[in-house]
C-alpha cells in the first residue's frame, strides 16, 4: 500500500471516528428532557443526512456541517485537504441499522442522536496504480436537531 493510500485511509478513519463522538445540546437550551412520546428519526432522515455529509466531502466543505462545538473541529478541517486528491470521491452503497439513540425537547425543536451503520467506497485516480477504489463499513453517531414549525 503506497504512503498516500495510508494517509487516505487514516483521513477517513479519522472522519469516522469524529463523527462517531456524540455532541450534547448546551444545558440552557433542554426545555423538557422527557421525549419518550416522539417518534424515532425515520431511516429516510438519517439516509439524508449521510448523502449530505458526503456530499460535503466529495465538494472539500465539510464545515457548514459540522457543529461548532464538534469535537476538535478546526483540527479536521484543517487536516482535510492535505493529502486527498482533487478527484477522490466518497459514494454510499448503503446505510442500514439506523437507530435512534436520544432525544430532547429543545426551545423551538427536537435533539435527536442517531447512529447508523454506513457501506461506503473511496473512489481516486493514482498516477502510478491507476483507479482506486476502497470499502468501509463504519457506525456513524450524529446530531440532527429537527425545529418545529412556527
Amino acid at each position: 500500500m503506497s504512503g498516500f493510500s495510508r494517509r487516505l485511509r487514516l483521513l477517513i478513519l479519522v472522519l469516522s471516528v469524529a463523527l462517531a463522538v456524540p455532541v450534547a445540546a448546551a444545558p440552557g437550551d433542554v426545555v423538557n428532557r422527557s421525549a419518550a412520546d416522539l417518534p424515532p428519526v425515520a431511516p429516510e432522515v438519517a439516509e439524508a443526512f449521510i448523502d449530505a455529509l458526503f456530499s460535503r466531502w466529495n465538494g472539500h466543505n465539510l464545515g457548514g456541517l459540522l457543529a461548532a462545538d464538534f469535537p476538535d473541529r478546526q483540527l479536521l478541517l484543517d487536516a482535510f485537504p492535505n493529502g486527498v486528491p482533487a478527484d477522490a470521491r466518497l459514494r454510499v452503497i448503503d446505510v442500514s441499522a439506523v437507530r435512534t439513540l436520544s432525544q430532547a425537547r429543545i426551545e423551538g425543536g427536537v435533539e435527536s442522536t442517531v447512529s447508523a451503520v454506513v457501506r461506503a467506497q473511496l473512489e481516486y485516480e493514482d498516477p502510478r496504480q491507476g483507479f482506486q477504489r476502497h470499502e468501509s463499513v463504519g457506525e456513524y453517531t450524529f446530531r440532527i436537531v429537527r425545529r418545529a414549525p412556527r
